[in-house]
């Protein structure tokens, strides 16, 4: 499990906020990691589908049914496994199977399925581009929010040059990305799109695969 640490330097080191983020406790529910990816044509990954319990524990589901909604860009497998076909955007969902509603398994259910998984379901943007990846820009670079506010980011994912080109092309991955907010209650973000709710700050980062983007800082004011 990734565990970040943010350390935010306010007034030149005269203040010092650190936030520690894990698993917290919470519903049952299935998360598919990487939760994002931007794949080549031709290049492969795979995805791990994973089950949180009430109790903030992780396992992972060995039995699952894998679909996308449009399978034209992509092949897919029972296993998680995806390959680009040709670009495109699609939506890889992952419905847990066999596990126990309760909290033991029953005779017959597979000991490493986690019990209460079974019927739950967790979805992953995946986009294929027509070269690889290099990395992922979100913009702008720092932004301050009045209080109820909300404003929107944009993600740019630079690709890797073809032939001699010096530079490769550029594009947009805004939809593609999963967004992450340090301070969620501060200011919550999905799909790029802002809302700041409480007097704060807090960074904003996207990711897709392996690759993370820059961090924005979002500052909310309390005035309006």
């Amino acid at each position: 499990m990734r565990r970040s640490l943010l350390v935010l330097v306010l007034l030149a080191g005269a203040c010092t906020l650190e936030l520690d983020h894990a698993v917290l406790p919470g519903p049952p529910a299935l998360r598919l990691d990487p939760p994002a990816l931007l794949l080549a044509v031709g290049e492969g990954a795979e995805l791990d589908l994973l089950y949180r319990a009430e109790d903030g524990s992780e396992g992972e589901v060995a039995e699952a049914s894998w679909s996308v909604d449009a399978p034209g860009p992509l092949a897919f497998d029972d296993a998680g496994r995806v390959r680009g076909l040709r670009p495109g955007l699609v939506t890889v969902t992952a419905t847990a199977g066999g596990g126990a509603s309760g909290g033991s398994c029953p005779q017959g259910c597979a000991p490493e399925q986690p019990a209460g998984a079974g019927g739950l379901a967790a979805s992953a943007p995946v986009m294929v581009l027509a070269a690889p990846v290099t990395a992922i820009e979100i913009a702008p670079a720092e932004l301050e929010l009045a209080l109820g506010h909300s404003a929107a980011l944009a993600a740019a994912a630079a690709l890797a040059p073809e032939g001699d080109a010096g530079t490769g092309a550029v594009a947009d991955v805004t939809a593609a990305v999963a967004w992450s907010s340090s301070d969620p209650e501060t200011v919550a973000v999905d799909g790029g799109r802002l809302r700041a709710i409480v007097a704060g700050a807090a960074v904003i980062t996207a990711r897709a695969g392996d690759l993370w983007s820059n961090e924005v800082v979002v500052t909310v004011a309390e005035g309006p």
